[in-house]
């Protein structure tokens, strides 16, 4: 059979099939490590942003919310709470309440003139009406500028709220390697498939 080999070869030889070469997996380059770390943080990020009732920090907000009014119901709000994986302490949740306000009335600052606000702010070197150099004027002389009054307001009582809550996993790998082998790697799958 006529091939493309010199005579007396026929392509079986050991320099045409050489063995495999292992290659062993190299440590993952810098841009690598970065694809991996983005798809991580968007898999994760909608799932941990606060003010979000229906992800998981927005029910994990509402599980202390809850732990927060039964403490407050027995006088003795809880501030904090700790964070624990498999019976590890990782971190804490705490919590910053805003005290209970009466009912009340009020004087609340209102444009009742916006050209002549604009214009007194204009004479002063504002560009634009600045609310808040406007508001300083007020506190820092007494005096309302031209287009500014005051009107009276009832404020209706508020009860004690939670304003803030602060998650702190200060050792991140710790809570990582809490959870056991085998189980991180799930985790983070499930999480990137969109699970929770």
């Amino acid at each position: 059979m006529d091939g493309n080999y010199p005579d007396g070869i026929n392509g079986g030889e050991d320099c045409f099939n050489p063995p495999a070469e292992i290659i062993e997996d190299p440590e993952l380059d810098e841009v690598t490590q970065f694809i991996v770390a983005q798809a991580l943080y968007k898999a994760i990020a909608e799932k941990v942003k606060t003010g979000k009732k229906g992800n998981m920090r927005g029910r994990i907000d509402a599980h202390f919310a809850e732990l927060w009014e039964k403490t407050r119901a027995m006088g003795a709000p809880a501030k904090s709470f700790d964070l624990e994986v498999n019976g590890t302490k990782v971190g804490t949740y705490s919590i910053t309440a805003a005290a209970a306000e009466p009912e009340h009335d009020e004087n609340r600052i209102v444009t009742t003139d916006e050209e002549a606000l604009l214009r007194w702010c204009m004479e002063r070197g504002f560009i634009q009406v600045d609310r808040a150099k406007v508001e300083n004027w007020i506190n820092d002389t007494g005096e309302l500028p031209d287009g500014i009054g005051t009107e009276r307001v009832h404020v209706e009582a508020k009860p004690a709220r939670i304003s803030r809550t602060t998650v702190r996993i200060p050792k991140p790998f710790e809570a990582l390697y809490a959870l056991g082998e085998g189980h991180l790697e799930q985790s983070v799958l499930e999480l990137m498939e969109g699970g929770e």
